[in-house]
């Protein structure tokens, strides 16, 4: 709008500059506040167990007879769901 002010004589170039050091201001902040909102989602996913690979050795015994294939692809779907569930906040 300041451009178009100033492209018709009726506002100073300076007028131009403070409103572009604002709107660059206002996209800094949208920045900030993306990366924030991206790190909570991370820490969100890390703190409810998504992203853990690691797997405690278990016999069967202590498995109570449960097939590690069934465990694995219940894990693979609670991750599915959390990273759907994120994509929300």
């Amino acid at each position: 709008m300041s451009q178009l002010r100033y492209d018709n004589g009726a506002a100073a170039f300076l007028e131009v500059l403070d409103a572009q050091r604002d709107l660059l201001s206002a996209e800094q902040q949208v920045v900030q506040i993306r990366r924030a909102l991206q790190a909570s989602r991370v820490s969100l996913y890390a703190a409810l167990g998504g992203g853990s690979m690691d797997f405690v050795a278990l016999s069967a015994s202590d498995m109570g007879g449960v097939d590690r294939g069934i465990l694995e692809v219940s894990r693979q779907r609670l991750c599915r769901v959390m990273e759907d569930a994120l994509l929300f906040l």
